[in-house]
């Protein structure tokens, strides 16, 4: 029987440095081109010595200056794996960031990060990988009611 789906984002490949870096910019530049259509000076990423640094598609950091831009990829240090703007002060794990763009980063670069950002960290539990691939209205969509599965399968709560 053909597979019907996509299995390709499933699977995890040991990505190298420069492999996960051109993930993220890939996904990166596709948000900027995006949240900037027509206004390229806004779409332009610079490397950084701990990370990158571009326009915030949140605040657009500048209305006056085309050349502002204050937000970045922190990858290296305390707060490696973090997205920070430094105008409207969001503060986000990278992969909620490109959740929040709804352009997830795939299960390699999430096993790249949970390897290389988390290391004084607790590392992720296959429950919290599972939370950054699936949005909680996908999740929600899908859900099914505790009453309605109490009521289903009989069950009566014990107190």
């Amino acid at each position: 029987m053909e597979n019907l789906f996509d299995t390709s984002s499933l699977t995890i490949n040991n990505l190298s440095d420069s492999d996960f870096q051109t993930e993220l910019i890939s996904k990166l530049e596709f948000i900027l081109r995006h949240e900037f259509k027509g206004i390229s000076e806004k779409q332009k990423i610079k490397k950084t010595t701990d990370g990158y640094n571009f326009a915030c598609p949140f605040c657009n950091d500048s209305a006056t200056d085309v050349r502002k831009k204050r937000a970045h990829f922190i990858l290296k240090g305390k707060w490696a794996g973090s997205f920070k703007c430094f105008n409207c002060g969001k503060f986000m794990k990278i992969t909620n960031f490109f959740k929040t763009f709804e352009t997830p980063i795939s299960l390699s670069g999430l096993t790249y990060i949970n390897n290389h950002y988390n290391k004084d960290k607790v590392k992720f539990n296959s429950n919290e990988i599972t939370s950054e691939i699936l949005d909680k209205s996908t999740v929600i969509n899908y859900a099914v009611s505790r009453d309605f599965l109490k009521q289903y399968l009989n069950l009566v709560e014990i107190d």
